[in-house]
């Protein structure tokens, strides 16, 4: 059949011309990078202006709450001073003007929050005779309560409404520390003062409060200094208030997007966090604010956070929406050139068929018109229908008519899965097919059973949302009937309930890692009910005790001790069931056990308390501390040897000392060899105390842990590969072996400092008797140094380490590069001067012993080196023989070691000189001394 075609020009140059139009240049990329620029500007500039008004309106929000609280303070502050100002104007204020004028303040209506008004007079003792005679005269029941031990009564005299505060008539202040020293504060300041946080005994929740004082003085004026104040004071107008009441009475939740806690100090004073008061609060608050304010003498800090309601109003789609619609119109308009290019190209040769099929479609859409009209009809019957429901829940709704197999989904159902309204076609099979191939099956069925016998669907099942992800749904829905009972309709809902399955699963998780650790730990743990007898044992007690859990499960604890330790164990248990109190045994105990055979075991025994389902229940820790005690005897074996072996040497060395004394004074040379002696006495001091640094950290060693790991690689010597990389205890044993092989090393690389200090020190012996034995033949080899090192080792030499942690040094070094110095024979001058500083703070009676040392660069030739301490001091007669030979203060002394010490100095070019003021106030040592810049100069 020919179809008609219209008159539409087609010459060659016509459809180069057409051609040439629709083709896409360099401006048309231009317009559409421009607008996406402008899209992404646009989407910027809108989310940061919505973000900043949100951030403007919380601190708005959180300002005015603040000054709702704020002001209604000052109001019953102005109640207060108006109650004062009648006190002010009238010499002595009856009862019954008192009351008189309290109901006239009609404070439930005008002062909301408030729990009463009263008068509280300062009652010194010998006026209170005459105060309560005066009291009881019209009301014989008065009395003060409680004692207390302060020199002063502050009884509460007059409140109103009497009724509702009757506990509190007679209440002294003076009994509690934050009701007296607000009172005290208000009456010594004249100003109105608030306590810290207290419990008002008329408060049967004993929930939070506080009292409020304004003072009032005799003579109905405000004295001017504190003195007059205290002399003067009359009373004060108190107001007592209960927190939550107050506020309630301030705040208008309904119109409150904030929520509000006060703190007084550590103190809460009210608190809405919490999720029991009325506010919806926001777990996840999008603004925090914290507001310190003074309030009347007090510091109370509020702590703002946003609510549901602020999270609720504040949200807007506008930023997305304007990212959406820009980006959709970036890609029509993208489209769009496309498709006219593309549209050009092919117009010539498709014009006649494109004519054609316009017309056809023109009629198809039409027809499809009249479709969309009565679809539309349709579903604005339909979304008027669940706008209600779906407004009012969070839940996904459906609606299925079983009839005709329409079903409809709500936005929030697709929302659920992750789809958008056009992604999700209304149809049976977008639920079908999107279930866990697992589930469905048993979902079908339900299903199933539901239509055919009338029963309610509520199942759990997966679901995959739209990135793929299986999430886990609860299903639920009713049927609707016809007149003969056939199933018309179905209609339910489906719940996100991912986060409680995962909680679920999580908890299954954390009891089996119970389970493992329990089943896997190498210690005994025993778990003890209220009784008294045991309750589960895990297979690391079965085997430490030889026993079957069932044969001891429901004895006592008793059973599994020799006889002479049960009653120590029964009191151990005892506290913990019956005060709770095992903190004290949380730490190890050493206990013997007993196994079933009759064999004693050494265990370190740990004892702690818990509660379950409200029951009291102990937790029992048993270690075999079998192998740890014979590492522990060698060590000890292994300690006693060295020591013997230090000490032994030692007296060996000092046996060698007095010989050399004896010698030296029959040579002639008794000067020489008492110097020599002195220094080496010096350095065995800390040879000695380097000693006992190596005993005791080869007593620290991680012996028993590196024992238990061999055992337990002898336990699983046949799985050990599998037990290592697949069992949850095996799976540690790397991070164990790391941790003891740092403790190892550490200890190693110590113990290698200690020992090191040790070689130093006897080489310092031996070149100490090389430099004195050849001082009259050779100069001192001059070597490159760091002074300050120097001083710090000559320190550590001199000063033991409990003597460091009495005596306090102060340093203070110039920094200048290393010179060349004869080594010894400055160390000999520093650990003389240091000793002799050592032993002038250990013989003093100061509290506070103090050595300041000093290093200073005189010039490009000297350095100067002080020593000073607060000490015995130096008598002045004693100053100008100090360092003569044979001379000393102390009764012990030779009188060498400053002797030698200066004529070291006078050997390297320099001098040593001191300064004291007298017994007691300590001395000053001054060394100083020439240096050399470089090897060369050194030995000129």
């Amino acid at each position: 059949m020919t179809q008609a075609t219209p008159n539409i020009p087609t010459s060659n140059k016509q459809s180069q011309e057409v051609l040439r139009v629709g083709t896409m240049h360099w401006y048309h990329w231009l317009v559409v990078s421009l607008s996406i620029v402008l899209t992404l500007g646009a989407w910027y500039i809108s989310k940061e202006q919505l973000a900043q008004k949100v951030e403007e309106r919380f601190l708005r929000e959180s300002d005015r709450v603040v000054a709702l609280v704020k002001e209604r303070m000052e109001l019953y502050e102005n109640a207060l001073w108006g109650s004062v100002a009648l006190y002010d104007a009238s010499d002595n204020v009856s009862y019954d003007e008192w009351m008189t004028y309290s109901n006239s303040l009609h404070l439930d209506k005008t002062y909301p929050g408030i729990n009463g008004i009263g008068v509280i007079y300062n009652v010194q003792p010998s006026d209170l005779e005459d105060y309560l005679a005066r009291e009881r005269g019209w009301r014989p029941e008065y009395k003060i309560h409680p004692q207390h031990s302060e020199p002063e009564y502050w009884p509460i005299t007059y409140i109103e409404p009497a009724e509702s505060n009757r506990k509190a008539i007679g209440l002294d202040m003076a009994f509690e520390t934050n009701r007296y020293t607000a009172i005290k504060k208000a009456r010594d300041t004249g100003e109105a003062q608030v306590t810290g946080p207290i419990v008002l005994v008329q408060d049967a929740k004993k929930t939070p409060g506080f009292l409020f004082y304004t003072p009032f003085y005799k003579n109905s004026r405000k004295p001017q200094t504190v003195e007059e104040r205290r002399e003067h004071i009359e009373g004060v107008i108190y107001a007592p208030f209960i927190t939550y009441k107050l506020l309630q009475g301030t705040l208008a939740q309904s119109n409150r997007h904030v929520s509000l806690a006060i703190r007084d100090g550590d103190e809460i004073l009210y608190d809405e966090h919490t999720g029991d008061s009325d506010i919806a609060t926001d777990p996840n608050p999008l603004f925090k604010r914290k507001i310190t304010m003074r309030m009347y003498g007090r510091t109370w800090v509020f702590d703002v956070w946003s609510n549901l309601s602020f999270r609720n109003t504040s949200s807007s789609a506008q930023p997305y929406m304007i990212l959406i619609g820009g980006v959709v119109i970036d890609a029509l308009l993208f489209g769009l050139f496309f498709f006219i290019a593309r549209s050009n190209r092919l117009a010539i040769k498709y014009a006649d068929k494109k004519t054609v099929e316009l017309r056809a479609r023109t009629e198809e859409l039409e027809w499809s018109y009249s479709e969309l009209a009565e679809s539309q009809a349709q579903l604005s019957l339909s979304e008027n229908r669940f706008e209600l429901a779906t407004r009012g829940t969070s839940d996904g709704l459906w609606d299925w008519n079983i009839v005709t197999d329409e079903i409809w989904y709500a936005q929030r159902y697709k929302t659920l899965l992750g789809f958008k309204e056009v992604e999700f076609p209304n149809v049976f099979s977008s639920f079908t097919s999107r279930l866990h191939p697992e589930d469905e099956a048993d979902v079908l069925e339900v299903f199933r059973q539901h239509r055919a016998e009338d029963q309610s669907i509520d199942i759990d099942c997966r679901m995959e949302h739209k990135d793929g992800e299986y999430r886990w749904f609860r299903v639920r829905g009713v049927t609707e009937h016809d007149d003969k009972g056939k199933p018309v309709r179905m209609a339910g809902s489906i719940q996100d309930i991912t986060d409680r399955k995962q909680a679920e699963q999580s908890l299954r998780d954390s009891a089996e890692t119970i389970r493992a650790v329990l089943e896997n730990a190498a210690d005994a743990i025993i778990t003890i009910d209220a009784h008294g007898g045991i309750e589960t044992v895990n297979p690391a007690a079965e085997r430490m005790f030889g026993y079957a859990a069932l044969d001891i499960i429901g004895r006592d604890l008793d059973h599994l001790m020799p006889p002479q330790h049960q009653p120590e164990q029964d009191g151990y248990i005892q506290s913990c069931l019956k005060t709770g109190n095992a903190w004290a045994l949380r730490v190890g105990r050493d206990v013997v056990g007993l196994h079933k055979d009759g064999m004693r075991i050494p265990l370190e025994l740990s004892i702690s308390e818990m509660v379950i389902d409200q029951k009291q229940k102990c937790t029992v820790i048993a270690r075999d501390m079998t192998e740890h005690k014979e590492a522990e005897a060698k060590i000890l074996e292994l300690n006693a040897s060295l020591e013997s072996k230090v000490w032994e040497r030692t007296a060996q060395l000092e046996k060698a000392q007095k010989e050399l004394v004896k010698q030296a004074r029959y040579a002639g040379m008794a000067d020489i060899a008492a110097g020599i002696l002195h220094n080496i006495g010096n350095v065995l001091n800390s040879t000695n105390v380097s000693a006992t640094v190596v005993s005791d950290k080869i007593n620290r060693l991680e012996v028993d842990s590196v024992a238990k790991l061999a055992k337990l690689f002898e336990d699983h010597g046949d799985d050990l590969a599998s037990y290592l990389t697949q069992d949850p205890t095996g799976m540690k044993v790397t991070g164990f072996l790391a941790t003891v092989a740092k403790q190892l090393t550490q200890s190693r690389d110590d113990l290698q400092k200690e020992i090191e200090s040790v070689r130093n020190n006897v080489e310092h012996i031996r070149m100490i008797v090389v430099s004195q034995q050849k001082h009259a033949r050779y100069r001192g080899v001059h070597e490159e140094i760091d002074v300050k090192d120097m001083l710090d080792d000559a320190l550590k030499m001199a000063i033991e380490s409990y003597d460091q942690n009495e005596i306090q040094v102060i340093k203070q070094f110039e920094d200048f590069p290393p010179v060349y110095l004869d080594r010894h024979k400055l160390l000999q001058v520093l650990l003389n001067l240091f000793q002799n500083a050592r032993h002038a703070l250990r013989d003093s009676d100061q509290q506070d012993m103090r050595l300041d040392i000093s290093l200073e660069k005189v010039n490009d030739h000297r350095i100067r080196i002080t020593v000073s301490d607060n000490g015995m001091g130096i008598p002045q007669e004693s100053l100008p023989r100090l360092f003569e030979s044979g001379y000393t203060t102390k009764p012990e002394g030779t009188g060498f070691g400053l002797h030698s010490a200066a004529n070291a100095a006078k050997e390297m070019g320099g001098s040593l000189t001191a300064h004291s003021d007298g017994p007691g106030r300590g001395a000053t040592f001054v060394l100083e001394i020439a240096i050399t810049k470089d090897q060369k100069e050194a030995a000129a």
